[in-house]
């Protein structure tokens, strides 16, 4: 059969196999064949519509097209509304007069996402559209284009860092974490304002105390929930599917702060499985006092 048939991918030479779309062909797989062509797709910097072989005649059109923006002769002079002191070359579609054809591309909106510090393209205008809140319980105001806040401390004006508004953003709008998530402008202002919740950074020993505390009260506290499975309530809920965690009633710090026996923090009566939030919420806040924790463990 196969010498009386030619390869159908056009190279002339005697078919061998037939696939089972019906074709012969001369190998065992058609991009074998000599005559067969990959059709590569051309993309990339030098293949684009914006690539650096078009004239900027070309260039200016394409962007017309693909945004919608229109390109003018500026006889008045007219500056760009972003603030960057160039000649606008375009009119956008808010009306508003840029020098690029791409507002994110204008030379004061890079400067300002760098030295502002953000990760996206959040302008002032909208943050204050998409987290009304924070501008209800923060001073907020724009300068040149950059963001700042009050610091809670020593209430002068300053940048935050973008991890500051988003963690001050979660705090309010999912009211967690309040008393860590004020803005500060320096570690310095932080440590002093009576507002933060953690004094004990204030004493890099009583740090140091109190992390190996807190080590050895969850290291027996595993040993107490693998031992207890059965006596702790809901404990098969734990996690981030059901969004449970298991919390020391008495907290930690409370414990560290009063000198309260490890074995005695991991106590079972002093574990119980509450809601995420809650326990995020809490911190290191206790739900029962010392007192209370000492009369179940006697129990």
């Amino acid at each position: 059969m196969s010498k009386y048939n030619l390869c159908d991918y056009g190279c002339g030479k005697p078919a061998k196999h037939r696939f089972k779309n019906g074709k012969w062909c001369c190998e065992d797989f058609f991009t074998k064949c000599s005559n067969f062509k990959p059709k590569i797709k051309r993309s990339g910097k030098d293949h684009g519509m914006f690539n650096k072989h078009h004239t900027q005649e070309v260039k200016d059109r394409n962007r017309e097209i693909t945004n919608n923006f229109t390109l003018f002769e500026n006889l008045e002079n007219i500056l760009c509304d972003y603030g960057c002191g160039k000649e606008a070359k375009y009119i956008l579609n808010n009306g508003k007069y840029c020098c690029n054809g791409y507002t994110v591309q204008c030379t004061n909106i890079i400067k300002r996402t760098i030295v502002g510090g953000f990760k996206n393209k959040l302008t002032f205008d909208k943050y204050k559209l998409k987290h009304p809140k924070l501008f209800e319980v923060e001073e907020i105001r724009e300068n040149n284009g950059i963001i700042e806040v009050k610091c809670k401390f020593c209430r002068k004006w300053f940048n935050p860092k973008y991890e500051q508004l988003r963690a001050r953003i979660g705090c309010i709008e999912n009211k967690i974490r309040k008393e860590n998530c004020y803005f500060f402008c320096s570690e310095n202002c932080k440590i002093k304002s009576p507002d933060y919740l953690s004094g004990l950074r204030k004493d890099p020993v009583e740090v140091k105390n109190l992390n190996s505390y807190r080590e050895e009260v969850i290291r027996l506290t595993g040993i107490t929930t693998r031992k207890n499975k059965n006596k702790i309530k809901f404990i098969e809920l734990r996690g981030k599917k059901f969004k449970k965690a298991l919390d020391h009633k008495f907290s930690v710090i409370d414990g560290f702060k009063n000198n309260v026996d490890p074995k005695i923090m991991a106590n079972i009566n002093n574990l119980e499985i509450i809601d995420e939030s809650l326990n995020n919420y809490k911190r290191g806040k206790s739900s029962i006092t010392l007192e209370e924790l000492l009369k179940t463990y006697e129990e």
